[in-house]
């Protein structure tokens, strides 16, 4: 596989991942299932589409990867291949608690907090209020999971009106978990323009056209109304 190859593939899985999970903890929140459900499906399939013709039409990540978990060879005989696949659980393991080290060092020295601050102001042009954006950015950096309880919790106080909170889920589906996912996908051979910044770039460019059509669309209904 090439380095493209290996981005478009990690770059879908971070959109579409844990479906079921996350889909739960949206409808838990108040959020559409099924927009969020087919938002992020058609979102892993057109961002692996555009860095796939991207990478092709300028030529760049056509290299051969570097795969650092092997597939069993069919001629193994079992003992072989239990070995090689406790050796490629082993190397999981190591890269997951590597990388939750790394995450405690970020949020000690500061950086994670930073990350939120840069991209609070920046979200209410997205739909999402005061109440909404920090905690959007929490899900974000951190995982929906964090995200996604703390938007359940200020729902339940009645903080976030129900469009908030639909972009908000919108953009925390299409784009979390930027810390420590990015850098388990960065580890098994992604890059990080497509994994990191291109995800965000187009998760953001995907709520603010949901934000234009909406306003667009509750402009007409109420000249119709009216």
């Amino acid at each position: 596989m090439t380095v493209a190859q290996i981005t478009v593939l990690c770059s879908a899985m971070l959109i579409a991942h844990a479906l079921p999970i996350e889909l739960s903890v949206s409808k838990k929140a108040g959020a559409s299932l099924i927009p969020i459900g087919l938002l992020r499906l058609l979102g892993a399939v057109i961002y692996g589409m555009i860095l796939h013709h991207l990478s092709l039409f300028f030529g760049f990540w056509q290299e051969k990867a570097t795969v650092y978990f092997k597939a069993a060879d069919t001629s193994q005989t079992p003992v072989e291949w239990v070995l090689d696949q406790l050796q490629n659980i082993a190397l999981i393991v190591l890269i997951i608690f590597c990388i939750l080290i790394v995450m405690r060092v970020l949020r000690a020295i500061g950086l994670l907090t930073l990350l939120e601050k840069i991209l609070s102001p920046v979200l209410p042009v997205f739909g999402m209020g005061h109440n909404a954006a920090p905690v959007t950015v929490v899900g974000m950096v951190m995982g929906l999971g964090y995200g996604g309880a703390m938007i359940i919790r200020e729902t339940a106080r009645g903080k976030m009106g129900r469009e908030e909170l639909f972009y908000s889920m919108v953009m925390m589906g299409l784009c979390h978990g930027l810390v420590e996912d990015t850098l388990l996908m960065v580890a098994i051979g992604g890059k990080i323009t497509g994994v990191f910044w291109g995800r965000i770039l187009f998760s953001l460019f995907v709520v603010y056209c949901i934000v234009q059509c909406g306003r667009v669309f509750s402009g007409r209904r109420v000249r119709t109304e009216t």
